[in-house]
């Protein structure tokens, strides 16, 4: 319950922003302290996730039925362009396996960060949407 009473208030975009910052200053943070970094990664891919699902959540409460159907319809299109993303992210990651099959560490980082980073750029998207 307490989760939903803090959606609803969630709404303006300056704190979708300072979520947003936040998240980011987070993982530089956690980054700088140089320990074990793919967790950190790890951890902002899924905090940008949960991010969007929010701003998407807010955006959905404030729109017209006609204006959630168009969201709907353009973020599905923005799926498929993540999935491809993330296939494209996912096969090189692939292609970079040592003959065991083992990844290293930094090239799952520099994965789940790219990752990351493009669910942000979503988010500040529909940022401009709340505005």
């Amino acid at each position: 319950m307490l989760y939903f009473i803090l959606l609803l208030t969630f709404i303006q975009p300056a704190d979708c922003q300072k979520k947003l910052d936040e998240i980011n200053t987070s993982y530089q943070n956690c980054l700088d302290e140089g320990k074990i970094m793919v967790n950190c990664s790890q951890t902002f891919l899924s905090e940008m996730d949960q991010l969007l699902y929010e701003v998407l959540t807010d955006i959905k409460e404030s729109f017209t039925n006609e204006q959630v159907d168009s969201l709907l319809q353009n973020q599905k299109d923005w799926e498929l362009r993540r999935e491809h993303q993330s296939n494209l992210l996912n096969n090189r990651l692939d292609s970079l396996a040592k003959v065991d099959g083992m990844v290293s560490q930094d090239d799952r980082m520099f994965t789940y960060n790219e990752k990351a980073l493009f669910i942000e750029k979503r988010i500040q998207e529909l940022i401009l949407h709340l505005k």
